[in-house]
């Protein structure tokens, strides 16, 4: 009819005059494709406005580099820093309870208020935290119950060449640290570690004597590596240092630190030839996803000296 005639004339000032019944037809075809298009994509918004929401929600202590967590300009003179924002957090009981079946968090809670303890009464960090009791940790009111998740750790530190340097740590692509050893029948001067999430606290301690104000408490939620013993290292060996990762049940696994006690970054290279494992700790919110439930049997710990 006069309407179909009238769309071939819309179609025909749309070539280019030179050949226009093909012209034409093209046009026609990219139509009929984009008509289809459209109801294809219709009927799957459709089907999923129909279906249940799923679950997407991210447990991993870790934030998404998209996440905002500012963190303005670092005094030299500071040996760490962390962001003050409170945006993100986690309700620690609620999130405990979705982790339940998790390794990493055994013990999570009483161990965090260990730390938190130890770090209020000014015990020394000899890498084992000091038990307290039930009343004891019980004086340790954290505030609304929150903990508060934070992207990225700055860490300055003095260069071998007495330069000033500063490392940027997060849990996701630069997570390994080295910290003083405290064992000292252990010849070899640093202990490993991997940053499993970036927190802080706000607590209120009820003991008799102490000031009932609110205090800020910096942690670090980290998978401690176990050195090789039996793996010839050093400069007379002529080899680095091997280590790997505790067994998940081991009490030594995980732990807590004070960020003023990590030195740096260290960088840990895995050791090829022994392959992926997935016997030392089982599905894990310790890990990264693409880590996809497996660790690297040892690393070698690179003793170069990088300048960034």
């Amino acid at each position: 009819g006069e309407l179909e005639h009238r769309r071939v004339k819309h179609f025909y000032v749309r070539t280019n005059k030179n050949k226009f019944v093909h012209g034409i037809a093209k046009l026609q075809r990219r139509e009929r494709i984009l008509q289809r298009m459209r109801e294809v994509n219709c009927e799957r918004a459709a089907m999923r406005d129909a279906q249940p929401p799923v679950e997407t929600e991210d447990l991993r202590p870790s934030l998404h580099f998209i996440d905002q967590d500012p963190l303005p300009h670092c005094s030299p003179e500071d040996h760490y820093q962390m962001s003050s924002s409170q945006k993100h957090y986690w309700d620690v009981s609620s999130w405990l309870g979705k982790n339940r079946n998790d390794q990493a968090t055994k013990n999570f809670l009483p161990r965090l208020k260990d730390h938190i303890l130890g770090h209020l009464s000014g015990l020394a960090y000899d890498g084992d935290e000091t038990l307290f009791t039930a009343a004891e940790r019980n004086s340790v009111v954290i505030i609304n119950n929150r903990i508060y998740r934070h992207k990225v750790l700055r860490v300055n530190y003095t260069t071998y060449n007495l330069r000033r340097a500063q490392d940027s740590l997060n849990p996701c692509t630069h997570a390994d640290i080295m910290v003083l050893a405290r064992d000292q029948e252990d010849s070899h001067p640093y202990w490993y570690a991997r940053v499993i999430g970036i927190f802080h606290t706000n607590i209120r301690y009820m003991r008799q004597g102490a000031c009932p104000a609110i205090k800020r408490v910096d942690f670090l939620w980290v998978q401690w590596f176990a050195r090789d013993i039996t793996a010839p290292a050093g400069w007379a060996a002529k080899r680095l240092p091997r280590v790997g990762f505790y067994d998940g049940n081991d009490e030594s696994a995980f732990g807590f630190l004070d960020p003023d006690l990590v030195i740096r970054g260290v960088q840990l290279i895995p050791a090829f030839q022994h392959k992926h494992t997935s016997t030392l700790l089982g599905p894990s919110i310790a890990r990264q996803a693409a880590d996809k439930d497996e660790d690297w049997d040892w690393y070698c710990v690179n003793m170069s000296v990088i300048s960034h």
